[in-house]
C-alpha cells in the first residue's frame, strides 16, 4: 500500500486538479496567436490558423468533429509563425484536413500522433513534424496527399478511396509506411520516403 506524505498527496491533487480545470476552445474561425489547453473544431466548421505571425500552443489535444474542416490559410505578410499541439490532432468523420508549411514561413509541430478515420473530402499535410504515428483509416476523398513530414512514428494508412490525386511522397518516417486496401493504391512517385522501419503492401515500392 503507498503511504501518502503531506508532500506526495498535495503532488498528485495537483495534478488532478490541472486536469480537471483544462479547458476547451472551440473554434469556428481563426485561431489567433496564444496558449490553449485544448481546441475543438465543432461539426459542419472551419477553424483556420491565424497568419498573423507568433507563436499558437495547444497544450492538449487538436480535435476536428464531423463535417468540419482544419485549414491554413495563406501567409501574405512573410511573418513567421509556430504551431505546437502538445498532444494529438484527432479526427473523426470530417471534412477536410489540409495543413502546410510549404513555401512558407509557418511551423507545425504535433508532438503526439494523427488519427484521421472517416475524412470525407480532402486530407492533405504538408511538411509537418509529427512525433507519434500517423493514422488515416476509411476515408472517401477527391484529395489524399502526405509530402515531405517528418514523422516520428509509423505511418498506416488503410481501407481509403480516393477519387483524383492520391500521393505520399518524400516523407521521411522513423517506423514503417504500411498501406492496405486503399482504392486506388497510392501513385508511383519519384520522390522516395525515408523510412527507418519497413514498406509494406501497398508502399512498398514508395
Amino acid at each position: 500500500m503507498t503511504k501518502w506524505t503531506p508532500r506526495l498527496l498535495a503532488a498528485a491533487l495537483a495534478v488532478c486538479a490541472g486536469s480537471a480545470n483544462a479547458e476547451t476552445t472551440e473554434c469556428t474561425g481563426i485561431l489567433a496567436a496564444g496558449t490553449y489547453d485544448n481546441v475543438n473544431v465543432p461539426a459542419n466548421t472551419t477553424c483556420a490558423f491565424s497568419d498573423e505571425g507568433g507563436t499558437i500552443t495547444v497544450t492538449g489535444n487538436l480535435a476536428v468533429e464531423a463535417g468540419a474542416s482544419l485549414l491554413t490559410t495563406k501567409k501574405l505578410n512573410g511573418i513567421p509563425t509556430t504551431y505546437t499541439v502538445n498532444g494529438s490532432l484527432l479526427g473523426a468523420d470530417a471534412a477536410s484536413i489540409a495543413l502546410s508549411t510549404v513555401r512558407t514561413q509557418i511551423a507545425i509541430n504535433i508532438l503526439g500522433g494523427v488519427h484521421l478515420t472517416g475524412t470525407t473530402t480532402e486530407i492533405a499535410l504538408f511538411g509537418l513534424s509529427i512525433g507519434g504515428v500517423l493514422f488515416v483509416a476509411n476515408s472517401t476523398v477527391g484529395i489524399f496527399d502526405l509530402s515531405v513530414n517528418n514523422v516520428g512514428g509509423s505511418v498506416l494508412v488503410r481501407d481509403n478511396t480516393i477519387s483524383q490525386a492520391f500521393d505520399i511522397l518524400g516523407n521521411v518516417i522513423g517506423g514503417s509506411l504500411v498501406c492496405q486496401g486503399n482504392t486506388p493504391a497510392p501513385f508511383p512517385t519519384a520522390q522516395l520516403n525515408t523510412v527507418g522501419g519497413n514498406k509494406v503492401a501497398q508502399c512498398a515500392n514508395l
